[in-house]
């Protein structure tokens, strides 16, 4: 008998515990609700909250390209200044909105921490990427520092005498697909793809 009763509570104890968990986190099965008003009411709820946010995505990329047109004005005033340093904080700005627009459609190359090796650009030039964060031309006489963002893959040249910087924020299969800014103007649309392991 003795046995048989701790049986039992072996089996139901962990049955009471789930049960408390659940309704604890206000996980409620969905099984539990089956009376039509209750039906009703959660799904205009959710109908309600979809079209929320629908709202609110629209509203933040409205005001996100207003944003960049005004950005891209002011860079515009500050190149021609000669500001240069101005110009390029202005860009990079630019170039992080235009990301979260890329991000919310769903084309966004978010790059993994580690891009050491070799990756070629379109032009056949290829720049060796070392784990610390640094990088070199093939003959060794550019180099740079590179990072990692939630929005983007960035080389920037620490080269005397250079200030260029390259941005990827695309992925297409396994090229990236970025810009080349040089001295606070946008050069060319570039392509990096990195080398084969060998």
């Amino acid at each position: 008998m003795t046995n048989r009763k701790h049986t039992w509570q072996c089996f139901i104890l962990p049955v009471i515990l789930l049960a408390g968990s659940l309704v604890a986190f206000g996980q409620t099965p969905k099984s539990a609700i089956k009376s039509p008003q209750a039906v009703n009411a959660i799904a205009t709820y959710e109908a309600a909250e979809k079209k929320a946010k629908a709202d609110y995505e629209k509203a933040v990329s409205t005001a996100r390209a207003a944003a960049i047109k005004q950005l891209e004005a002011a860079m515009a005033v500050a190149t021609k200044a000669g500001n240069l340093d101005e110009a390029v904080a202005i860009r990079d700005k630019i170039t992080e909105l235009k990301a979260e627009e890329d991000v919310k459609q769903g084309k966004l190359f978010i790059p993994v921490a580690d891009m050491s090796g070799t990756w070629r650009e379109q032009s056949g030039w290829a720049w060796i990427l070392t784990a610390d964060g640094k990088f070199t031309s093939e003959n060794r006489l550019q180099y740079g520092t590179w990072a990692v963002t939630a929005t983007s893959f960035r080389m920037t040249w620490t080269t005397p005498g250079w200030k260029r910087a390259d941005v990827y924020t695309i992925r297409d299969g396994e090229t990236l697909k970025g810009k080349r800014i040089d001295n606070g103007r946008e050069l060319q649309e570039m392509t990096l793809r990195k080398d084969a392991a060998k």
